[in-house]
């Protein structure tokens, strides 16, 4: 066999070994997914979320399902034709003062009807109605987008952005941490000066144009599974795993901008919100957001312009209960369900939401 033949042989046998691989890949990730899928993890059922060139997801408009918690517990929610969130029945008010509210599930309410949160509270509160902004999994940069298109359009007279330890860390990354497919976000890097350079996602998600929902209420069995390798994960993996390699690349050779500072980011995206904030005419209201546990972010955390109002809610929550700790937080914060009841999320539950507000409403008052 002449050389150019053997080095054929060996091209054909390798390509050959490494599509068998790759596919071997694609069916035991997709294995993955099927089971985890069948577990009822969290997420969204009906089609709520869809992806987005900007935002990288995104509220469906004119949409309505639910919100699934850990263990299969559901939330139904509804979005606007313009996507805020709103209540299931009923109209959300036009009347009075609006109020916008930008942030992730803490702010979207996750686990509370949407009339139940605190931007929802505090807007009834000053005799108005609430722009319900926040959707689950938002950061920094996606909060600054949505910014920047709602203030201008509706000019609200009060504009709630929440603030949390994990915003400009999801903000500084341009990948959304996601149990199955990749997830594109848009993110800072560092700019010119070393000043935080919004990006758009680096491409566009394919996990919200595959059926992968349906398969929550299917049961579970061999040609179930084999439709959601065929349906689901060969068509996700044939696209991710190419554009997942061009990312590695570009991290290696230096392509991928280096990562802006968390506290730069932090900086840039509240300053620029006032400043947008100002030129709608709307009042700006930090509101600090924190877990159970956590309390690491004060004033000193922000570097805000005059007219700014920063409200730290973790006191007054931590004021209510006995205990300090992270178990009596949830205990008094989170959702339980059943009988006996079970924790089933750790978002702030109803109560959680009314004392945010009360507090937010008490910093709004004029001073006597």
């Amino acid at each position: 066999m002449s050389r150019t033949r053997r080095l054929l042989y060996w091209a054909i046998l390798l390509g050959g070994l490494s599509a068998f691989a790759w596919g071997a890949s694609i069916v035991a990730r997709a294995t993955t997914g099927y089971l985890y899928v069948k577990k009822q993890p969290p997420g969204w059922r009906g089609t709520v979320a869809r992806a987005d060139s900007r935002l990288g997801f995104g509220p469906v408009p004119g949409s309505t399902g639910a919100e699934i918690l850990p263990g299969g517990d559901r939330e139904p929610v509804r979005f606007d034709a313009a996507g805020f969130r709103v209540p299931m029945s009923g109209s959300a008010g036009v009347s009075g003062p609006r109020v916008l509210a930008i942030g992730d599930s803490f702010t979207f309410g996750t686990g509370c009807r949407a009339e139940d949160t605190y931007a929802a509270r505090v807007a009834r509160g000053l005799g108005g109605h609430v722009l319900n902004a926040g959707f689950p999994g938002y950061g920094l940069s996606q909060m600054l987008v949505r910014g920047r298109e709602l203030l201008p359009a509706y000019r609200p007279d009060l504009v709630l952005v929440q603030a949390s330890t994990w915003l400009p860390i999801r903000a500084a990354r341009p990948l959304r941490r996601s149990n199955f497919g990749l997830l594109p976000v848009p993110y800072f890097a560092a700019g010119e000066g070393g000043r935080p350079a919004w990006h758009p996602p680096l491409f566009t998600s394919k996990l919200f144009d595959l059926p992968i929902a349906r398969y929550r209420e299917t049961e579970a069995g061999p040609l179930d599974w084999a439709s959601f390798v065929a349906r689901v994960g060969i068509p996700l993996f044939l696209h991710d795993d190419p554009r997942a390699v061009r990312l590695r690349v570009a991290r290696a050779t230096g392509r991928l901008p280096a990562r802006a500072s968390e506290r730069a980011i932090s900086d840039t995206v509240y300053a620029e919100l006032a400043r947008l904030s100002g030129e709608s005419g709307a009042r700006m209201v930090v509101v600090i957001l924190e877990s159970a546990g956590k309390h690491v972010l004060g004033p000193a955390d922000f570097a805000l312009p005059p007219g700014v109002l920063l409200v730290d809610t973790k006191p007054g929550l931590y004021a209510r209960i006995s205990g300090t700790d992270e178990d009596s937080y949830l205990r008094a914060y989170g959702h339980w369900r059943g009988s006996p009841p079970r924790m089933v999320d750790t978002h702030p539950n109803t109560q959680a939401h009314a004392i945010i507000a009360e507090q937010v409403l008490a910093a709004l008052a004029p001073a006597p």
